[in-house]
């Protein structure tokens, strides 16, 4: 039975990135948080876990390997022990 890293790190586009971790994930809500025009859009948080500042701009994350256009990380600044919440 492989561990759980060596299975990500084995499946297409993984690329492990030190440091961030996906803390929240909201997929398929109707009822949590309503943006500013009154849908209910998936969002992740982002953690920065490690020692330095992190910006996430350049990262994608996508939830279907069918080609569907990723979801691109803004610029922002995360420090360590901050998080912050993308939709």
């Amino acid at each position: 039975m492989l561990d759980r890293d060596t299975w990500l790190r084995s499946q297409r586009g993984w690329i492990p990135i030190e440091g961030r971790v996906l803390s929240e994930v909201m997929a398929s809500t109707s009822t949590t948080i309503a943006d500013e025009h009154g849908d209910y859009d998936d969002w992740i948080e982002v953690a920065d876990v490690g020692t330095s500042s992190i910006d996430p701009a350049g990262l994608s994350l996508a939830d279907h390997m069918d080609g569907t256009e990723p979801f691109l990380f803004p610029a922002a600044t995360l420090d360590p022990g901050e998080d912050g919440a993308s939709s």
